[in-house]
């Protein structure tokens, strides 16, 4: 399993600090769950990146919302072992190839 090292983020998205020092470290996890929330455009680096989940949801759509969130997962380098919803949470077991 390879991690990624990154600008941490707080549960607001915005940026991590520690003493006054933005907060680096293993950022696999906020990886997956940016690719799951954004929507395709929000990051002008990779336009067509991104799932979008919100609007999956709002159209009841969990086949659908699960179906491009393991291809945007994969797409971003990551080897998907399980990924499903429960409890209205999704759940992700994947990491970095």
């Amino acid at each position: 399993m390879s991690q990624r090292t990154d600008i941490l983020l707080n549960e607001q998205f915005d940026l991590n600090y520690i003493n006054g020092e933005i907060v680096r470290g293993e950022s696999s996890l906020q990886h997956q769950k940016l690719l799951i929330i954004s929507n395709k455009g929000d990051f002008k680096e990779s336009a067509t990146a991104c799932v979008g989940a919100y609007g999956y949801l709002k159209d009841n759509d969990i086949a659908g919302l699960l179906s491009e969130a393991k291809k945007e997962l994969e797409r971003d380098g990551m080897e998907v072992i399980s990924l499903g919803m429960v409890d209205g949470n999704i759940n992700v077991n994947a990491t970095y190839l």
